[in-house]
């Protein structure tokens, strides 16, 4: 009887206990970290913690666009950091880099993978972007944490209290007159940012953002409340919104309405794209 095979039949059990779960999660990752290697990736830098994005496979159509949007940018504000892999991207071709992830294990890689490679003029924030600053409860782990509680269906007693700011805040005037270019990937607290974020909504020269907006596969109640007022809130900027992959079509009221009401998303359909002016 292996090792492994033991913690796989404890694990049910270790999980209804959350400090154990905390302790078990915190070996595995630090046992995971020291072991796993970095890979050299097809875009010319070197990366840990995940094989698929390492190897090119990982969101293609969605990189081959943030390779693009990149190229017209000053600055990439990477919401929802997790390992970095953007964030790399857009240090490679130059950039001025805002990373921003609550999660201590995924900021143990984005970490590495910017001091392995040398990059500089990188500043990350460990901590959740809202309406206001202050502090919020993380619930979920991983690639499954969130601020909306039973996201993915993760235990409700994985849950910890995190730094919470807004955008407008953390950007404030420094990025006057700059291009910004944003991503959001923050497991359905989409709205939240956008919420603290007016003033860079509404900046001079308008940011380019990339958000992902799932209408409810992975929310608790399986429908998100808030996926037609994500759209709206660009909207009412200005902004008209474009799918994320290729051919990217035009998103237009109608089609956001008959998502919210169905709470269903095509399979890798939950990525689009906002421009406002001479951007589009």
């Amino acid at each position: 009887m292996t090792t492994h095979y033991v913690i796989a039949k404890m694990r049910p059990y270790i999980e209804k206990i959350p400090m154990l779960a905390h302790c078990y999660r915190g070996i595995r990752h630090r046992l995971s970290f020291l072991i796993q290697p970095f890979e050299d990736t097809p875009f010319g830098f070197m990366l840990k913690g995940n094989h698929l994005m390492a190897s090119g496979q990982f969101e293609s159509a969605q990189t081959q666009l943030m390779s693009e949007l990149m190229e017209d940018s000053d600055v990439f504000v990477d919401v929802g950091a997790n390992i970095g892999y953007y964030t790399c991207h857009a240090a490679k071709k130059g950039k001025q880099v805002l990373a921003v992830e609550p999660l201590a294990e995924n900021l143990d890689y984005l970490r590495e993978n910017v001091r392995v490679n040398g990059f500089g003029g990188i500043e990350i924030r460990e901590m959740v972007l809202g309406e206001s600053s202050g502090s919020a409860v993380l619930h979920g782990a991983s690639t499954g944490a969130s601020l909306v509680g039973g996201w993915a269906q993760m235990s409700p007693l994985l849950r910890r209290t995190v730094l919470m700011d807004s955008l407008d805040n953390i950007l404030r005037a420094r990025d006057a007159g700059r291009r910004l270019l944003i991503k959001i990937d923050v497991e359905g607290a989409e709205l939240r940012v956008l919420r603290g974020a007016v003033k860079v909504l509404r900046g001079s020269p308008p940011p380019a953002w990339v958000v992902e907006i799932g209408s409810g596969e992975l929310h608790p109640s399986h429908m998100n409340s808030d996926f037609e007022e994500t759209f709206s809130t660009f909207w009412r900027e200005g902004y008209a919104s474009f799918m994320a992959s290729p051919p990217r079509e035009p998103v237009m009221e109608r089609g956001v309405k008959e998502r919210a009401r169905s709470g269903v998303v095509p399979p890798g359909n939950a990525n689009y794209l906002f421009l406002k002016g001479e951007l589009r």
